[in-house]
């Protein structure tokens, strides 16, 4: 669930409504995306951003096709700048949007698995790995852990285990978490919690008091899962949303379960 969502806020009937009714509508896009566990962000044109609506710093996805000097980049205080369409950029079988980002909330922190061609690629790569990846102090070594907590509070699960780190969502208090790893660097406990695309990182407290967010060793009822059930009459049946169940499960609800699965719901 570390996908981003993005609207694309460009349309006619979009264009005649105020810069703050394409707000409000924008930010409530946003808040229903993010129920589900995903991120949002807004794609739109350059002349539409913060013009016919507001992309702040280190927000948004700019389409802009500026003729302007090799190497000039636009929009770099934003997640994304496309700076061609495929009526511009062009190869032997079609044509292509291209798009530069500029910080990791697309990727979730992922490293490329593209290798560079020539110096100033490594170099520039190198760079960005060393400012978006959270590495551990010299002291500080990550241990197996393999554990389950139940949130005590809210908590967002990051990209890295550190708070400058992008968020990938935030887990509700009651959210079951599984982990393999742990670790106290930078003032707080971290764990890892595996995930379908990668992994995320939790803070289960402030190093003076490291449980203070998770209860430890939760103790869970199950429920096993029959034929011709489904997320929506399993969550029912226990009251709960079935995005809380399938994430107290570390899945998605498109996930399928089959007979004869445990799930937790408790």
């Amino acid at each position: 669930m570390g996908a981003v969502l993005a609207t694309d806020v460009e349309a006619k009937e979009q264009g005649i409504l105020s810069q703050a009714t394409n707000d409000r509508n924008n930010a409530a896009f946003m808040k229903e995306i993010q129920k589900f566990g995903y991120r949002a962000d807004i794609y739109t044109s350059g002349s539409w951003a913060n013009n016919k609506m507001t992309i702040k710093g280190k927000t948004g996805w700019v389409a802009g096709y500026p003729f302007v000097p090799a190497g000039k980049q636009w929009y770099t205080n934003n997640n994304a700048w496309q700076w061609s369409g495929s009526a511009h950029f062009r190869i032997s079988y079609g044509g292509f949007d291209v798009s530069q980002l500029y910080t990791d909330y697309y990727t979730a922190g992922q490293k490329s698995t593209v290798k560079p061609t020539n110096k100033d690629a490594v170099k520039a790569n190198n760079q960005e790995a060393n400012k978006n990846t959270s590495k551990p102090s010299n002291s500080a070594k990550w241990v197996k852990e393999s554990k389950t907590y139940a949130l005590k509070t809210a908590v967002k699960l990051r990209t890295g285990a550190s708070t400058a780190s992008s968020v990938i969502a935030i887990l509700p208090a009651g959210t079951t978490v599984k982990t393999d790893q742990a670790i106290i660097q930078n003032g707080y406990r971290w764990v890892r919690q595996p995930r379908f695309n990668g992994y995320g990182y939790l803070a289960t407290g402030p190093v003076s008091n490291t449980l203070e967010y998770v209860k430890s060793g939760a103790a869970h009822t199950y429920y096993t899962v029959k034929s011709g059930d489904s997320w929506w009459s399993i969550a029912q049946h226990n009251g709960l949303s079935m995005t809380t169940l399938a994430s107290q499960n570390g899945k998605m609800i498109y996930t399928t379960i089959y007979p004869g699965q445990r799930l937790v719901v408790r």
